[in-house]
């Protein structure tokens, strides 16, 4: 049930809204739901950038600029903060605070980077024979 929520929740976000079902899946099962009350701290500024980007599942947080008593930018529910860019490695530019409580999901920038290059869904790894099968071989006596 889980899942199908986080799906339905990624078919509303702008970044993914042209990805295929199984891509979004991928980014589903890579992506970690974190919960921040009223005031807690996403990210500091000037902290050295994760390689991941924000999505708001729920509620809102403010990005702040050091010294600021009011946020350059709300974020929303679906909307996002931070670098699809695997590559880039920088330093937080704002103090995003959680505006009430949010759940805001980490999207690792390398597995949605690897999402896009996916061009079919992945197929199952085959699984070992089961030993108690009662198939037997045309060498198998009875």
């Amino acid at each position: 049930e889980g899942r199908a929520r986080l799906r339905a929740f990624l078919d509303q976000v702008e970044v993914f809204g042209d990805l295929e079902e199984y891509q979004k899946d991928a980014i589903g099962y890579a992506s970690q739901v974190k919960m921040y009350r009223t005031g807690d701290v996403v990210c500091r500024q000037g902290d050295v950038a994760p390689d991941c980007f924000y999505v708001i599942y729920h509620g809102s947080v403010g990005a702040y600029k050091k010294g600021e008593k009011e946020a350059v930018s709300l974020f929303g529910k679906t909307e996002m903060y931070g670098s699809t860019d695997e590559h880039n490695v920088a330093r937080q530019p704002f103090t995003v605070l959680a505006e009430e409580t949010a759940l805001v999901l980490f999207v690792p920038a390398e597995k949605y980077s690897r999402a896009l290059e996916m061009d079919h869904e992945p197929t199952p790894e085959p699984s070992e024979k089961d030993p108690n099968d009662s198939e037997k071989g045309p060498n198998d006596s009875e």
